[in-house]
């Protein structure tokens, strides 16, 4: 039987590990051995769930991992995208070596304060709690037309505001490779993605700006929705996704929808349901 790759995020994992998901793993072990799915981890789950200064429970966390993923590992690095075979503790350690971005989110999280971002939707005439309850492209449809028909305040005739997302999703992407030109010189031949995940992530990070299921402020300073973005990049390689989170899966639904990518998103409560389902009925 062909099965199904599905991006478990973090907090699924975590949900297991600590005990409040002990149905959920069930699910998951049937699955592996007489259902569908299988579970490959990447470096984005791996960084989430360890912390080196825990390395007891490091260990009992990449063993779960390991057994989910039969050491399945989808690689995103300047030379490789796709599926290969790894054991967590090897991707541990070299993104150990490597370092943590969480510096660099905080970071760029920080540039343009949450009150920056609530005065940009209202200047849009954008209203979040109006999107969250739209159907992803509907939602999509709204900020283009808000984009669409929106007037430069200041009336001097300078540049204009881009007028679609496609246009601002350009425009930063310009930007980004102009800044980061150079980067990885030395490390032999850089792979990119395709045409519809290029830009997945800057897509992801304006449907947050925007008001479309936007993290709440205190999420926003910790700079989770670049964390967040780069988990829906790794998921678009997979047939499905699953999290707690639904400011994200909400996100991930409507970024893949535009793009047209077909992986599917569930909440971990609607994957349960799915699984229960399937595995019924072998």
């Amino acid at each position: 039987m062909e099965k199904t790759v599905v991006y478990l995020d973090s907090n699924v994992v975590i949900d297991v590990l600590e005990g409040r998901e002990d149905e959920l793993l069930g699910l998951f072990v049937r699955s592996l051995h007489i259902g569908p799915y299988c579970y490959p981890f990447s470096a984005e789950l791996l960084s989430e769930i360890t912390d080196i200064n825990y390395a007891d429970r490091n260990r009992q966390r990449m063993l779960l991992v390991s057994n989910l993923s039969l050491n399945i590992y989808f690689e995103n690095s300047f030379n490789s995208i796709g599926f290969t075979t790894k054991p967590p503790q090897q991707v541990f350690d070299t993104i150990t070596e490597a370092g943590n971005d969480s510096d660099v989110f905080l970071h760029f999280s920080n540039l343009i304060p949450f009150e920056h971002i609530v005065k940009l939707r209202a200047e849009y005439e954008l209203e979040p709690s109006v999107l969250n309850n739209m159907e992803p492209l509907d939602a999509i449809n709204a900020i283009e037309a808000a984009l669409a028909n929106h007037q430069n305040s200041d009336g001097t005739g300078g540049v204009e505001s881009p007028r679609s997302l496609r246009e601002m999703v350009s425009e930063i992407s310009n930007i980004v490779e102009e800044s980061f030109k150079g980067v990885g010189q030395g490390l032999g031949e850089q792979v990119k993605h395709d045409e519809p995940r290029n830009d997945l992530i800057i897509f992801f990070s304006l449907l947050d700006s925007f008001g479309y299921w936007g993290d709440p402020k205190k999420k926003y300073a910790k700079g989770s929705r670049f964390i967040d973005a780069q988990h829906a990049l790794a998921g678009s390689y997979y047939g499905a996704v699953v999290s707690r989170d639904n400011h994200y899966i909400h996100k991930a639904r409507a970024a893949y929808d535009y793009m047209g990518i077909t992986t599917k998103t569930y909440s971990t409560e609607e994957f349960k349901a799915h699984l229960k389902e399937v595995l019924g009925s072998q």
